[in-house]
């Protein structure tokens, strides 16, 4: 400037630095530490953590001192997307500053990740990829593909390997081609000064001695031909030696030839004996007593005799049972220095291996072994697609694995499977027709038995990774492991005691799933029909007792959650029944919201003498656009409704409830917008609430034959709300 002071808050710019350092040391993240900014899951619903690190960028040094948790933008309600978290170099005058960010991208039916901005003043790296499925409210570290590794988004940190040899080369060559030119002349000249030094006479002794090589040539041929003759002489002494040896053998061959044949003889009558399974009769000196209908096969099939009989249907047995256990599929070319990342596409890595497309189709009652498989990190064992080749799910991650089982959905069509570059990989329909009933024993099991009531798994996981439809569970243990079913259908899980059929248990029964406040949910069904749950406890977990996520025909018998970090059953787009059913001791109090029974989306369902009680929030609430009914049960000390159903849209029924000692006995709410609905409220009782019996908010009530004692109002309306009564008692 004419005032010879910087533009802005400096003299000097840092791009020259930057220059230098982007001469010396290529675009990425530090090696070590090994969690050199890496990312997995917060602690809290949609969130992500980057550990500490430190990066370059375009010769720019990027460092984060600190631990850092990122917010993930809500997902979307119908289909899946990818984020990608980026460290950003800002070189705009405004901003000069490296930082973290989350870039979203954009959902589809399927996914893609975001394209880094690498242009004007802004140059991202991509660190990790956020797998964002349709409708979930938590990321979990199985959806986070580790990127800092691929150097097209990221890359590791090191030092300038390349030189530009150009001008040397050139040098060298320039060199190369004089020498060449100048050993050319030189020996040209010293040629015409030899042959100018050979007269007549050298060129007569030069010529003799050549006449000399060539009669020494043809003495060595005769050489050659007499030790021919004198092998071929010694060759025909030999024949003759061979034909008197010959005939000797023939000789001692006809002698044994007799006596074997009489051994033949003998074992002949043996083996007729024992082909007829007989036993002699007194006096009987043949094998008369055969068992005559073992003759007879399965098919109606008449043997020669017993043993063809029994041989023959073994070995039939056995080809048919060898033709249906095992059918192996063909991996096809594999693809050498990549490996399957946790989005079905291929990543690259020197070790690794990557087979093409293999056909499954729909095979959903085969279990598939895969051997020889390898997973380490974010690689995946194996990906899973449909019929269109689309990712859909992958399997065999966190690891080393060798061998595992997975168990294939009606849309899963093709797998892909990586392997080491030295290994064999191998994948083959295991179709031997599998049990219905497994039992399970935490303290009796374990995971390499078959199952069956005297080796039972150790895990409820192993039955349901296997694809046993009815699981019977150890009520005298205890397990610390969640179950996770996903596109399953027609299970049932059920309390049984050890080693024994009696089913006459005590109602009290349960199978027990101590989260340990460290596992996020006790039991997780994803995309599941017709499942039934008998008898399940789950508690202190750090986020939901029980989660299903699009569910039909649910049955959830006299399960019971308590002490959870979040909602107790936790229910989105779900049509089921419930009865029985118990929540208590739900919500942290670090939280705003949660329910004993939290119902979101849509579907119908219906619950039958439920009980909820010490509720961060409500007791039960419904919302969006779930129907159905609330059937008996008892709701109380929570924070704010016992019964907060409907809310926000839904339309439910509630008949002979009981709430009490809450804010609200029946709270509901009505958001801007959305239609005012009927709803009826009959046979209840509510009483001694804080605040009011009945919150009318945006709904009509309709209410036969309810009861209000002791609360702080009996009836209160807002927001357009409505409480139409019949022969209530207030």
């Amino acid at each position: 400037e004419e005032t010879h002071l910087p533009s802005y808050d400096r003299g000097v710019s840092s791009k020259p630095l930057r220059n230098l350092i982007g001469q010396l040391f290529t675009t990425g993240v530090m090696p070590n530490p090994s969690n050199n900014l890496q990312v997995h899951a917060g602690t809290d619903g949609m969130t992500v953590v980057v550990s500490p690190g430190f990066a370059v960028i375009e010769g720019g040094l990027c460092l984060e001192e600190n631990s850092r948790t990122l917010a993930i933008t809500a997902s979307d309600p119908q289909f899946d997307r990818i984020d990608t978290v980026v460290v950003r170099w800002n070189e705009n005058d405004s901003v000069r500053t490296a930082d973290l960010h989350v870039v979203q991208g954009v959902p589809a039916q399927n996914p893609i990740r975001p394209t880094l901005t690498r242009e004007g003043s802004i140059y991202e790296i991509g660190i990790a990829d956020i797998f964002v499925t349709k409708g979930v409210t938590t990321i979990t570290n199985e959806k986070i593909t580790d990127t800092r590794m691929e150097s097209a988004r990221c890359g590791i940190v090191s030092s300038v390997s390349e030189w530009d040899t150009t001008t040397i080369y050139q040098q060298i060559q320039g060199e190369l081609a004089k020498f060449k030119s100048d050993e050319e002349v030189a020996f040209a000249n010293w040629f015409d000064y030899m042959k100018d030094q050979l007269s007549e006479d050298a060129a007569g002794r030069l010529q003799a001695e050549v006449d000399d090589l060539d009669n020494a040539k043809a003495d060595k041929t005769e050489i050659n031909d007499l030790a021919t003759e004198k092998a071929d002489k010694t060759e025909v002494n030999q024949l003759a030696t061979d034909k008197a040896d010959k005939t000797a053998l023939e000789t001692e061959t006809l002698t044994r030839a007799s006596a074997d044949s009489d051994l033949n003889s003998a074992i002949a009558v043996e083996r007729a004996r024992i082909d007829n399974i007989a036993s002699l009769p007194s006096g009987s000196t043949s094998g008369d007593a055969e068992l005559i209908d073992i003759r007879v096969g399965e098919d109606g099939t008449i043997y020669q005799s017993a043993g063809d009989a029994v041989r023959g249907q073994v070995s039939d047995l056995k080809g048919h049972l060898n033709a249906i256990r095992e059918v192996y599929l063909d991996p096809g070319a594999f693809t050498n220095g990549k490996y399957l990342n946790g989005v079905g596409g291929l990543s690259d890595d020197a070790g690794s291996k990557v087979s093409d497309f293999m056909y499954v189709g729909n095979r959903v009652t085969d279990i598939v072994e895969l051997k020889n498989v390898f997973a380490r990190g974010s690689r995946a064992a194996c990906a899973i697609y449909n019929s269109s080749q689309t990712f859909i799910r992958y399997v065999g991650t966190g690891t080393e694995t060798t061998n595992f089982t997975i168990i294939l959905n009606p849309d899963e069509q093709y797998i892909r499977i990586t392997a080491k570059i030295a290994d064999t990989p191998r994948a083959y329909f295991n179709k031997i027709i599998r049990r219905a009933n497994a039992y399970v024993s935490n303290a009796n099991g374990d995971d390499s038995n078959d199952g069956t009531l005297y080796a039972p798994y150790k895990t409820i996981q192993k039955a349901v990774d296997n694809g046993h439809k009815n699981i019977f569970v150890d009520a005298t243990s205890e397990y610390s492991n969640r179950v996770y079913l996903h596109n399953l259908s027609d299970i049932t899980i059920q309390p049984w005691y050890y080693r024994t059929y009696d089913t006459s248990m005590p109602d009290n029964t349960k199978i027990k799933i101590n989260c340990n406040n460290s596992i996020n949910s006790g039991v997780i069904l994803n995309q599941c029909s017709n499942i039934t749950l008998i008898g399940i406890e789950t508690f202190n977990t750090t986020q939901y007792g029980f989660s299903f996520t699009n569910c039909e025909n649910l049955k959830c018998f006299s399960c019971v959650t308590h002490d959870t970090f979040m909602d107790g059953f936790k229910l989105t787009n779900v049509d089921g029944v419930f009865e029985n059913c118990i929540a208590y001791n739900v919500g942290d109090s670090s939280l705003e919201h949660a329910d004993g029974f939290n119902i979101h989306g849509y579907g119908t369902t219906s619950f039958k003498n439920c009980i909820a009680h010490d509720c961060l929030d409500d007791g039960i609430s419904h919302h969006d656009a779930c129907t159905g009914v609330i059937d008996g049960g008892e709701y109380y000390n929570c924070g704010k409704g016992g019964v907060a159903s409907p809310t926000h849209g839904a339309q439910i029924n509630v008949y002979n409830v009981r709430s009490h000692h809450n804010a609200y006995g029946l709270y509901t709410a009505l958001e801007e917008g959305k239609t005012q609905k009927n709803s009826i409220i009959s046979n209840c009782l509510f009483h001694d609430n804080s605040n009011a019996g009945i919150l009318a908010n945006g709904y009509t009530l309709i209410g036969f034959n309810n009861v209000l004692r002791n609360n702080a109002r009996g009836t209160q309306t807002l927001s357009d709300g409505t409480y139409i009564i019949y022969e209530s008692n207030q």
